[in-house]
């Protein structure tokens, strides 16, 4: 608060910041089980599965984590939950005004979308395609939205918004197209 000089919480705006410490400490047990333990198990799991997880058995409780990839790329879900969770550590770590946030969020989209490109995870070829072009109107969005870095920063947000809605749409209808003359994967 400019007035008072009194720091609050950003997403919590009646909490004030030194009363917010204390909940930093009884938070990290959960932040250790959510982006430590499950990961670390997932992992585990995948590993001890590997072999079997086209088994029915296994397929009956954990096929929907491993039936849309590519049976060598039974571990590719890790790489989206590992990509979801570092943006959003990176987008809250860090202030929107240090380019610095910018540059690690377009790393992680880039670098992701690199292996993806290599490895093709999807079984699907439009699944791969698709992932590819929503990581591309994720960056020109972040990109856009930084009103220090590009110039006509509104005509470049209506761009992003356009090309989002054709994406959006594509989905929609190759999803409609899937679904009549599609085979099921099973």
């Amino acid at each position: 608060q400019a007035i008072s000089g009194t720091h609050y919480i950003q997403n919590s705006p009646w909490m004030k910041y030194d009363d917010a410490k204390a909940l930093i400490w009884t938070s990290i047990p959960a932040i250790l089980i959510f982006d430590l333990f499950l990961p670390v198990g997932f992992i585990l799991m995948c590993f001890k599965f590997r072999k079997v997880y086209g088994t029915p058995e296994v397929s009956m409780y954990f096929g929907s984590v491993f039936e849309n990839f590519e049976k060598r790329c039974f571990w590719w879900e890790l790489v989206g939950i590992l990509k979801k969770l570092s943006i959003a550590l990176v987008l809250r770590g860090i202030p929107s005004t240090n380019a610095i946030q910018s540059a690690l969020v377009v790393t992680i989209l880039a670098g992701i979308q690199m292996v993806q490109v290599t490895v093709h995870p999807w079984r699907r070829r439009v699944e791969n395609f698709c992932d590819g072009v929503s990581s591309l109107i994720l960056i020109g969005a972040l990109l856009a939205t930084r009103p220090g870095q590009l110039s006509n920063v509104n005509d470049v947000l209506w761009y992003i918004f356009a090309l989002a809605i054709v994406f959006v749409v594509g989905v929609a209808v190759l999803i409609g197209w899937q679904a009549i003359t599609g085979k099921p994967l099973y």
